[in-house]
């Protein structure tokens, strides 16, 4: 040191920067530099004229170096000290330009939001992506938004209040949740469009799970549930359900054979939301082994199983208080 002390270096090596050399930014390397933690960035201007640089210093405190005649780095004179103008290069492990990376990474948006992006420079990496690069094809949206030929829509007859008609189906997951949970129950009322949800061990937990959906509706809508539709399944047609629709006089609408996707107001909705978990769990680490159904804009398993951990999201399902009810 200028004072005759010593200081610890740790190491000695290549650094690169970036320095200003007639007002273009340029990348360049410096040798031989020794790396003191907590120290200060020092550069000697002796060491420099040693090198073969020339130094020119303005009365407008500011300096420039000559190597072989030609400009090079630069600096300012700044209380005393010449302030060299440089800037770090910095890593970004994020930074790509291919928008279908982007597409997933940002939970598979549209291109008219990828192009905001990048005219609002909100996020490194999307400077050189030109616009028609964006009409790429995600096979994931692609199935997830896929549509099947639906029946022939059938006009209906009967105006029911909420809580009067409930359609119901059983989804199967395809992984057992660490609780055992391997089912969801969907019961979904016509009128308000307000569902309920059920995780359940097994089928045989599906008729005290409908017999509680009817409760609760009848207490909260103050409304006689009078049809309850859904598929063929043993679990809906046990004698246990068919003794208390009985019993309160309620119709059972079953769908037609063969036909479950006919009662399409429940149907639907079950099937867009299997087949997004299905398509992006295809895609995901294979740790992430569970399908499980959220009900809601807010409340989607793809969209959870982006941020949490599989314990974490299989404990959250489990979790929830049975029955989930939300309001659409």
């Amino acid at each position: 040191m200028a004072d005759n002390s010593l200081m610890l270096v740790k190491g000695v090596g290549a650094v690169k920067v970036k320095a200003l050399i007639n007002k273009v930014w340029v990348e360049i390397t410096i040798y031989q530099v020794e790396y003191v933690p907590g120290g200060a960035n020092l550069l000697s201007e002796n060491v420099l004229l040693d090198k073969g640089l020339v130094v020119s210093k303005s009365g407008n405190n500011q300096i420039i170096y000559y190597r072989d005649g030609q400009r090079d780095i630069e600096a300012e004179r700044r209380d005393g000290l010449q302030i060299m103008k440089f800037k770090p290069i910095v890593n970004r492990a994020m930074a790509c330009i291919k928008p279908v990376v982007w597409h997933e990474r940002l939970a598979h948006i549209n291109s008219k939001f990828l192009n905001d992006t990048k005219d609002k420079e909100a996020a490194y990496g999307l400077e050189n992506m030109k616009r028609e690069d964006v009409n790429f094809k995600c096979e994931i949206c692609m199935k997830a938004k896929s549509k099947k030929k639906s029946y022939v829509t059938v006009e209906k007859t009967v105006k029911y209040l909420p809580g009067e008609c409930l359609h119901s189906d059983l989804g199967y997951a395809n992984a057992i949740s660490k609780n055992g949970n391997s089912y969801f129950l969907v019961v979904k009322d016509e009128a308000s469009a307000f569902r309920q949800v059920y995780f359940q061990k097994k089928k045989g937990e599906t008729a005290m799970n409908v017999i509680d959906a009817i409760n609760f509706m009848r207490t909260q809508t103050g409304n006689n549930v009078k049809m309850f539709r859904s598929d063929n399944g043993g679990e809906y047609k046990c004698q246990e359900l068919v003794s208390l629709f009985s019993k309160r006089g309620i119709r059972f609408g079953l769908n037609s054979p063969q036909c479950s996707p006919s009662n399409g107001f429940v149907e639907r909705e079950m099937r867009i939301e299997q087949d997004a978990a299905k398509n992006v769990l295809k895609f995901a680490p294979r740790g992430l082994q569970i399908i499980g159904i959220g009900y809601g804009e807010n409340f989607t398993v793809s969209g959870l199983s982006q941020c949490l951990e599989q314990d974490e999201l299989e404990e959250l399902l489990d979790d929830l208080v049975c029955p989930l009810q939300t309001d659409e």
